[in-house]
C-alpha cells in the first residue's frame, strides 16, 4: 500500500481548520503584525508598525498570507510555508492546526 498524498497547498481552508471569519492571527517573529481571517483562504492587515515595513498597509482588501509575508520577507526570511509565521489565539502556529486539519506537509 502506497503512503497518503502529500496536502494540496491549495486545499488549505481556514473554516476546515476550525477557525471563523473574524479570528486574529498574529505574526511569530513580530506581535505588532496582525491580521483577521476575512474569508475561507484570506485575511486583511489589522495592525502593522509602519515604521519597519514599507510598502504594507492596513488597507481593508482581503489578501493572502503569502502575499502579506512577501512585505515582511525582507526583514524575516523565506515565504515558503506560511502557516509555519502566524500564531492563533490560543499561542500554537496556524501549522498545527493545519497539520491536525490535513496531516503533515512533506
Amino acid at each position: 500500500m502506497s503512503p497518503p498524498a502529500a496536502p494540496n497547498p491549495s486545499h488549505f481552508n481556514f473554516a476546515e481548520m476550525g477557525l471563523d471569519h473574524g479570528t486574529p492571527l498574529t505574526f511569530y517573529r513580530d506581535t505588532e503584525v496582525r491580521v483577521e481571517i476575512v474569508d475561507d483562504r484570506r485575511v486583511k492587515l489589522v495592525s502593522v508598525p509602519d515604521s519597519r515595513y514599507s510598502g504594507l498597509i492596513c488597507d481593508g482588501q482581503p489578501r493572502s498570507l503569502t502575499n502579506i509575508l512577501k512585505f515582511l520577507g525582507p526583514i524575516h526570511g523565506n515565504v515558503s510555508n506560511p502557516t509555519r509565521r502566524w500564531l492563533v489565539e490560543d499561542g500554537r502556529l496556524l501549522k498545527q492546526l493545519y497539520d491536525e486539519t490535513y496531516g503533515p506537509r512533506r
